[in-house]
């Protein structure tokens, strides 16, 4: 991710806004065991970002 100064956190979301992740660094979290469906990252640092991700 671009522009991130490693003081950040992220949660991912189920479409029904149950929390699967939680951590520090996103860089090196690997998600490519979800199963299909929408997801929703938050990172929180000097700005909050909020992205709807869908896993197909």
């Amino acid at each position: 991710m671009e522009n991130t100064s490693g003081n950040e956190t992220y949660q991912l979301y189920n479409e029904i806004g149950q929390k699967i992740f939680t951590g520090k660094s996103i860089e090196n979290q690997d998600f490519s065991g979800l199963q299909k469906g929408i997801y929703f990252l938050e990172i929180n640092g000097e700005t909050t970002f909020k992205i709807k991700l869908i896993k197909q």
